[in-house]
């Protein structure tokens, strides 16, 4: 999903779809387990967004000792 995001932006910029070209700046959002997929693809390919609002990701929580 993340690579599917990637070509998205990649598609959209290069070939002018909306009036968009590689000027334009893209901000990613999402909520809760929807906000994991944007902070990912901030990860792997800073170069596509210059932000990323996730609000309420899911973290790893470390396990409790028994």
């Amino acid at each position: 999903m993340v690579e599917d995001i990637a070509y998205l932006i990649n598609r959209i910029s290069n070939h002018n779809y909306f009036g968009l070209t590689t000027e334009n700046p893209w901000i990613l959002a999402g909520k809760s387990l929807g906000a994991v997929v944007p902070l990912l693809v901030r990860a792997k390919y800073p170069e596509l967004t210059v932000g990323v609002y996730a609000s309420s990701p899911l973290t790893p929580q470390p396990l409790a000792p028994e």
